[in-house]
């Protein structure tokens, strides 16, 4: 078998002497390429200087050959990337041979992931190309396998994988993926430096099939052969090149990479992503710790998923993000685009800020922080353009922290999303591939919604949500991809409680039972690592070893066909070692909730009263304060409402529970509220939005792909008014749109978006009919 293998990929990396290569990239419609989450941006004044040269080949195995097959996407993705990340998390580790992507004969088909794997998955049978969309949903949803499990046969592109192949792929599943500003080599540049290969497509001609050395390929002289997938893997200023591994062949270029200019690539580029990897058990090892606050951890990470409205109000700025585990609130910085000193304007309890501190017609930028009860995180690298315009379009917030189950249900698909404030209905849309857009599911009230007709296939599909304010439909929030599982493995354990210091001793856990279990395994998170402590076939578990401190836990469920959950929600407990015997100790109350009442200025709490409770004590502190403080106490009630202690603060809550005659239980989960005003925004001293407007205007020239292989060149003159106007004439047709200061995007009659860039390439969104014959996203070049 291993002889098979390996004389099979040295046919495959050498059959280019005997074939031309194809291409099959196909791209994704403008709608759900702007729904897909952007990368983090590159800002040269607060991300630092970039080094002159990257190159990350040397973790790249040795450069393939698809044949005559459409499968470049799955080359890109999975052959070049997916190794790439599996090498960097593997390399080193005893056993498996990870050690090694190259071997003296060729690849190692136990380390290099089988591009067939995906390819065949995604192609319903056919040999007709893919996006990288598609590619890549697959790679988060369902995984990949070795190349050794699946080798690939450029002559047969319709075998499917078996449920075996299956179940081994979910071992190497990706954690998410994220689209780049092609038009922007900085933003290349910066991804490589984070050792993140880019993922490219791009449109290419019959002279790139002659493509020798390591020459820079700067313009296009053949029969147009339409889009190509490769993987930019380095980059050169001394060259002005990136360098990227191509899926032709070793015989191809300099021994199967090429390098294209700089300029060019940003000419001819289409999409661009990168990919992140899911480290093998990540769930585990790489659980995100900030639950734990101040006794295990103090860091916690910031948002990376934030939005802003953009002239949707006359007087304000909504800003959403999305949930971070372990936070009590959120700090809100805001600054002028081009000043680096962001200023703290506010503080949320809640994934949502109204700014009312700006000025109209001037962009602003914004950054996050999250915030335990002890620590902050640092400002988010994600920074948004937000404004106040006098040409106010009324549309909603964008929804923030869409997130889909995935492989979880045999039946059903479950979408939850941030709520957002004064928002209480919303749209929820599926991508209907045939149609080429978002169908409407359904309108909801709240914040969850299940779709309970989803592919029986289990094929990734793709949502989004947007808001209702006023009879208007808000901005397509960043989707997300779900599924169901096919390979019927049990749902994972719910509803786990845990004691919080009621026992000297031990921490004793209880959960839901699970129909068609037949074991329940737990784990607990010692060392930096999850380990097992043993399968119970009850629904609950005794911890006799419970260690000081607090504790985390979670469980998975065995199913009579050997299946394995995904695993539970993690949950925390402790044993108090100085606990007296004498009075007893309660849990502390369960679901405690604090409401601000603004008008009244006054808080209300509630919760589940505790079996045998006769008093309960609320406690508070503003963040920052070591100790928390007496509040009040009650009385056999489960509700208590006070008068706020402090405005422009971050108060934290908590409440425990006790007998007359007994000792007084631990704290109950924490709880924050804010009363904030905005701070109002300074005038600006000086603009310079002359010299903005400026640079870009004159002539610029892009290439239209019509998807198939017909490209086509288009013009674009860009002048400006004194009024702040813009005109803009694209073959002959003029639009014009108001320029809001500072603001990276111009938009033009809604037909027709611009965003600036740092250097001389504008990224351009062309949504007028009569120019092209769908929407696209086309990068122009000054002439």
């Amino acid at each position: 078998m291993k002889l098979l293998l390996l004389i099979l990929s040295l046919f495959i990396i050498n059959l280019e002497a005997k074939d031309k290569p194809s291409t099959g990239l196909k791209i994704e419609p403008l709608e759900l390429y702007s729904s897909i989450k952007q990368a983090a941006p590159y800002i040269a004044d607060r991300s630092g200087a970039l080094p002159s040269y990257i190159d990350l080949s040397d973790k790249m195995p040795p450069a393939g050959y698809q044949g005559k097959q459409g499968s470049c996407t799955a080359w890109s993705s999975t052959y070049a990337v997916k190794s790439y990340h599996e090498y960097i998390e593997r390399q080193g580790r005893s056993g498996g041979g990870w050690g090694n992507l190259v071997t003296r004969e060729g690849f190692n088909p136990k380390t290099v992931f089988s591009p067939a794997f995906v390819y065949n998955h995604i192609n319903d049978g056919k040999d007709k190309g893919a996006t990288l969309y598609e590619t890549l949903s697959f790679l988060v949803s369902r995984g990949a396998v070795p190349w050794e499990n699946m080798p690939y046969d450029p002559k047969n592109y319709s075998k499917k994988p078996s449920p075996k192949l299956d179940s081994i792929a979910l071992k190497y599943v990706a954690k998410d993926f994220y689209k780049v500003n092609f038009a922007d080599i900085n933003e290349i540049k910066s991804q490589l430096y984070k050792g993140n290969p880019i993922m490219t497509g791009i449109l290419v001609s019959t002279d790139l099939l002659e493509y020798k050395g390591d020459k820079i390929y700067k313009s296009a002289n053949g029969k147009s052969m339409g889009g190509h997938a490769v993987t930019i893997v380095g980059y050169d200023d001394n060259r002005k090149a990136l360098k990227f591994l191509n899926s032709w062949g070793q015989d191809w270029g300099d021994n199967g990479y090429g390098y294209i200019d700089y300029k060019y690539f940003t000419k001819v580029a289409r999409i661009a992503y990168v990919m992140i990897d899911k480290v093998d058990n990540a769930k585990f090892r790489n659980l995100d710790m900030s639950i734990e606050g101040d006794f295990r951890t103090s860091r916690i990470s910031p948002p990376s998923e934030i939005n802003a409205t953009k002239g949707s109000y006359s007087d304000k700025v909504v800003l959403t993000w999305e949930k971070i585990e372990g936070a009590v609130g959120y700090e809100i910085h805001r600054a002028f685009p081009d000043s680096k000193e962001f200023i703290l304007v506010g503080l949320s309890r809640n994934t949502s800020f109204i700014d009312t501190g700006v000025i109209v017609d001037i962009a602003y930028s914004y950054r996050i922080t999250s915030i335990t009860e002890n620590t902050i995180s640092e400002k988010s690298t994600t920074e948004v353009i937000g404004y106040a315009s006098t040409e106010k379009k009324g549309v909603p917030p964008k929804v923030a922290g869409l997130k889909a189950s995935n492989g979880i249900h045999t039946n059903k698909v479950t979408l939850e999303w941030e709520p957002i404030e004064n928002i209480s209905s919303y749209n929820v849309y599926k991508w209907n591939d045939r149609k080429r857009k978002f169908v409407l599911l359904s309108k909801v009230k709240g914040n969850s919604y299940t779709d309970k007709s989803p592919s029986r296939k289990g094929e990734v599909e793709t949502y989004t949500v947007a808001a209702l304010e006023k009879n208007k439909v808000g901005t397509f929030s960043d989707s997300a991809i779900g599924r169901i599982d096919t390979l019927k493995r049990p749902e994972p354990p719910s509803d786990i409680t845990i004691s919080q210091g009621i026992y000297s001793d031990r921490i004793e856990l209880k959960w839901s039972k699970v129909n068609g279990a037949t074991g329940y395994l737990v784990y607990k998170y010692e060392g930096d690592e999850w380990k097992p402590l043993g399968i119970v076939d009850k629904e609950y578990f005794i911890d006799n070893d419970p260690g000081r401190g607090k504790q985390i836990y979670t469980v998975t469920v065995k199913s009579k066909n050997e299946q394995w959950s995904d695993f539970s929600d993690k949950v925390v407990g402790y044993a108090d070692t100085k606990l007296q015997r004498s009075g007893g100790k309660l849990e502390p109350p369960e679901d405690f909730t604090v409401e601000l009442d603004k008008k009244k200025e006054e808080l209300n709490f509630k919760w589940k009263k505790q079996k045998e409770a006769e008093e309960y004590t609320i406690y508070y502190k503003k963040h920052g304060d070591s100790n928390w403080k007496l509040l009040s106490r009650a009385y056999g009630d489960d509700f208590f409402t006070t008068a706020l202690p402090e405005k422009e603060a971050l108060l934290l809550f908590t409440i425990t529970s006790k007998k007359i005659d007994g000792q007084e239980s631990g704290y109950s989960n924490v709880e924050s509220v804010v009363y904030s005003t905005p701070k109002k925004s300074p005038t600006r001293r000086s603009f310079t939005d002359d010299t903005k407007i400026e640079v870009i205007q004159g002539t610029w020239t892009g290439m239209v792909w019509d998807g198939a292989t017909g490209v086509k060149n288009i013009n674009m003159e860009i002048t400006s008014k004194e009024d702040s106007t813009i005109e803009v004439k694209i073959n002959k047709k003029i639009y014009k749109g108001k320029y809001i200061t500072e603001s990276p995007e111009i938009d033009l009659d809604d037909k027709v978006k611009i965003k600036l860039t740092a250097d001389d390439a504008l990224m351009v969104e062309l949504k007028d009919k009569s120019l092209v014959s769908q929407n696209v996203e086309v990068s122009f070049l000054r002439e």
